[in-house]
């Protein structure tokens, strides 16, 4: 009769390393891709904004501010 061991399993067991790895920079350029997304409509906003304070009254804009930050 062989003694059982009931030790519990560490560390990672069998993983495939290289398929992890593609995970993580798929991961990594998805982020990057959402990170340039996001710039790409701040620049839109604040050109709106620019575009909006040319044409509106100083007082106008002056209340906007206020109401928004």
């Amino acid at each position: 009769m062989k003694a059982s061991c009931n030790k519990k399993q560490r560390g990672f067991g069998k993983v495939n390393f290289s398929e992890l790895l593609k995970s993580i920079e798929e991961y990594e350029k998805t982020l990057e891709a959402r990170k340039q997304s996001i710039e790409l409509q701040e620049l839109e906003l604040k050109s709106s904004y620019n575009q909006l304070e040319k044409i509106m009254d100083g007082n106008v804009l002056i209340s906007i501010r206020r109401i928004y930050g």
